[in-house]
């Protein structure tokens, strides 16, 4: 079986970001209309992917940042970025990596 996937496969999960919010017990601030397919990193993420934000020393790339939900932790002022979905949680970090 060939492991590779083609751009025309379909994604390996479709959530929205509602139902993402309720799933880790966050606080969704915004929301993107659009079904969320996909994980990356922060700097490397997607309109239709979901990341994590934990570290303020990273809090720049939120500007940048193409991700359409950012798991975002509950500490952080959101104020200047009202265009954007975010799920705000305790710990980022633990809901991505179990640890």
């Amino acid at each position: 079986m060939d492991c590779v996937k083609t751009p025309t496969e379909p994604p390996l999960f479709s959530w929205l970001a509602a139902d993402i919010a309720d799933w880790v017990q966050g606080e969704l601030v915004g929301n993107i209309g659009e079904p969320i397919t996909g994980f990356a990193a922060l700097n490397q993420a997607e309109k239709f992917q979901l990341s994590f934000l934990d570290d303020e020393k990273h809090l720049e790339e939120l500007v940048t940042s193409g991700a359409g939900l950012i798991l975002i932790s509950a500490r952080f002022d959101l104020s200047n970025f009202t265009n954007r979905a975010f799920i705000r949680v305790e710990n980022p970090r633990t809901i991505v990596t179990g640890k």
